[in-house]
């Protein structure tokens, strides 16, 4: 669609199984197994899920970080699973990635103005002279002094990391921006900064956020759409206060009750998971939440449910609607 930004159709990403004795492919991880989605211009999508669930694996498949069996990931009418290397670099200035971990996705041995000038270089933007000035932006871009600039990543807070990590991201002036748990490591102080500066620059820059998180708290404050993710598959799709007021997936409601409450005055209905989530290497036949959910039905456990359409953009994956 012309409105989009995204479309994510189909997508698949398996992982081959080999044998210890002999290197013969016995059996797949099936990580991403068949999700869609779109992504409007200056949109943020949250995708939240359990850990295991293929969140990761998804926003990373999209910018061919890892290879997808199947599917298409249309970025402004361009297939980017079809592009040539050369193409795909190019096109990676558009969409940048903010990693879970900042630590690890610095360099140890490079200062902080070096990291930032390193993205330009590598994409030949500007001299050496007009990338120091770059970086002294991007640094304050952030919410930080210049003075950062001299540091070493072991010399900063996990806070001021990310904000290292997303200025990084920033560098090439990205349209799309994939954020993978950017916030899940730290203190609950930092993570409201980092979502109010993140907000901000979604204003004064219109980038367009594919937020990965698994605190649905966190993804309700910063999106206007939610993708709710089990085992491979999309189950669930609506606006946040849609999702928030009225889940219509046993998983989803699950999730949402899970979620604590400040006022003591609120009672939620409890909802118990049995059991962890099944192995990702057999899924279940037919609905892969089956074996934890308590609605369950004979037709469950035999055909996989289809997409429903209830209205409004809210979608579900559930035989209860079908």
């Amino acid at each position: 669609m012309k409105d989009n930004i995204l479309d994510v159709q189909n997508l698949k990403v398996y992982f081959p199984i080999k044998g210890d004795l002999i290197p013969k492919v016995v059996g797949h991880v099936k990580a991403v197994d068949d999700v869609s989605f779109h992504l409007g211009y200056g949109e943020t999508l949250g995708l939240v899920g359990e850990s295991g669930c293929g969140k990761s694996t998804t926003g990373r498949a999209i910018l061919r970080l890892v290879k997808a069996q199947a599917g298409s990931v249309i970025f402004e009418g361009r297939d980017i699973l079809q592009l040539k290397k050369q193409e795909l670099k190019t096109i990676r200035k558009d969409m940048q990635l903010m990693f879970q971990d900042p630590f690890a996705a610095l360099n140890p041995r490079m200062s902080i103005g070096d990291a930032l000038e390193e993205v330009l270089y590598v994409h030949r933007i500007g001299l050496k002279t007009e990338r120091k000035k770059k970086a002294e932006e991007l640094i304050e871009t952030v919410e930080l002094n210049r003075a950062y600039l001299a540091r070493f990543p072991h010399e900063l807070s996990g806070g001021q990391r990310q904000r290292i990590v997303l200025a990084r991201a920033l560098a090439v002036n990205p349209k799309l921006l994939i954020c993978d748990e950017p916030v899940s490591a730290l203190d609950v102080s930092i993570q409201a900064q980092i979502v109010n500066l993140l907000e901000e620059l979604q204003k004064n820059l219109n980038i367009t956020y594919l937020f990965i998180a698994h605190d649905l708290s966190v993804v309700k404050h910063i999106s206007k759409r939610i993708a709710v993710m089990y085992l491979g598959k999309i189950v669930e799709t609506a606006t946040s206060d849609e999702l928030f007021q009225n889940p219509r997936h046993p998983y989803t409601k699950a999730l949402l009750a899970a979620v604590p409450s400040i006022d003591p005055d609120h009672k939620k209905e409890k909802i118990l998971l049995e059991g962890d989530m099944p192995n990702i290497i057999n899924p279940p036949k037919g609905c892969r939440f089956n074996s934890r959910c308590q609605f369950a039905v004979e037709r469950c456990y035999s055909e996989e449910p289809i997409i429903t359409d209830l209205g409004g953009g809210h979608t579900v994956n559930c035989h209860l609607f079908t």
